[in-house]
């Protein structure tokens, strides 16, 4: 059994009896569960034996169907990326604990972040629990693609913005100023890689120029081309 960790969805993808010899590996259909398997959060896999038909009882034997005989979980995820961030559902409840209006729809909270090891510990991306149920039931639809691409270009600006205003708060940007928090320098750095750029011109984007960095993100992550492919489709 499969469990994704942000979408709280679980999937059977195997169901075999113990009979015979088995092999030492397995091919799992990733199509299968798509929306555990591509979580970015990544997903739990357990592994149980269990008992299928009631047995006789008999001392220090288990007899009952249903009984799990033997359990074993692994954790997968992904290579960690300090500029990737999953959406959790944007309640009443959180609105009403950012002061955030009704109707609003997404909201990128980023708290302590040059005290975190990692980033995803100090930045919560919220999406309107509806619109967000709807985007994890099709996340493949030009619309949902689309949303998507939004909220990476909101949370990653959101990100940078919120680094750069604490770590230089109006002085002149430059990497030193990233050895005391490693997390920063991460982003930064993966960030630059991101965007086929210096380290110092993402510093420069992030602490004096956001119009301009939304604009690359924009183009990196392909808003235009999504965009105009949910539009066609309507």
């Amino acid at each position: 059994m499969a469990t994704a960790r942000t979408h709280r969805v679980s999937k059977v993808v195997l169901l075999e009896n113990l009979t015979g010899d088995w092999p030492s590996e397995l091919a799992l259909e990733r199509s299968e569960a798509d929306l555990v398997f591509n979580d970015r959060a990544g997903f739990n896999l357990t592994v149980a034996v269990v008992l299928l038909n009631e047995l006789e009882p008999k001392p220090l034997r288990p007899h009952m169907a249903g009984t799990w005989l033997a359990r074993r979980e692994f954790k997968v995820s992904p290579e960690v990326d300090e500029t990737s961030f999953s959406p959790e559902p944007l309640t009443n409840e959180i609105r009403e604990y950012f002061g955030l209006p009704t109707g609003v729809l997404r909201y990128v909270s980023v708290e302590g972040v040059l005290d975190e090891e990692s980033l995803s510990d100090a930045v919560r991306v919220y999406l309107d629990e509806e619109v967000l149920n709807l985007l994890l039931a099709r996340p493949n639809d030009s619309a949902a693609v689309q949303m998507q691409i939004e909220l990476a270009v909101q949370a990653t600006e959101s990100v940078a913005a919120a680094i750069a205003k604490e770590l230089f708060n109006g002085a002149v940007p430059s990497a030193e100023a990233l050895e005391p928090a490693p997390a920063a320098r991460r982003f930064y750095e993966n960030l630059a890689r991101t965007l086929d750029v210096d380290l110092a011109d993402v510093l420069e984007l992030a602490a004096n120029q956001l119009p301009t960095l939304r604009a690359q993100l924009e183009a990196v992550f392909g808003m235009q081309a999504a965009t105009a492919t949910a539009l066609k489709e309507k």
